[in-house]
């Protein structure tokens, strides 16, 4: 079984804004903290229908950081897919987390599907 990672989607500004802090800041709520989507498996990362944001609530979609668990993970009940938010006041570090930043090719970027779709 492989082990458990999250994935916490957003757009390519956002994870601009990932790589430069090389961490994801937290979502306002109760408790503050981090949305992720939980797994192996994990949904579809094309954005629209049965995408990240209509599937797990996610605040923007076209690229997305993979990361290990932190375990502090607290389920939600967000859509269709397992989802959960790791709860921080502090933007949550990526250092020891072995981060993936990952942009999702664009439709009409046919060019770069070969190589990503061998990377999902």
């Amino acid at each position: 079984m492989a082990p458990q990672r999250n994935r916490h989607h957003t757009d390519r500004r956002g994870l601009e804004g990932i790589r430069r802090d090389n961490a994801i800041n937290p979502a306002r709520g109760e408790p503050l903290g981090v949305d992720v989507e939980v797994g192996p498996p994990f949904g579809s990362v094309q954005p629209g229908l049965g995408g990240p944001i209509a599937e797990t609530g996610a605040a923007g979609e076209g690229a997305y950081v993979e990361f290990d668990s932190v375990g502090t993970e607290i389920p939600t009940d967000v859509g269709p897919r397992k989802t959960a938010r790791i709860p921080t006041e502090k933007p949550l570090l990526l250092d020891e987390l072995h981060a993936e930043l990952i942009i999702v090719p664009r439709w009409w970027e046919f060019w770069k599907w070969s190589w990503w779709t061998s990377k999902t």
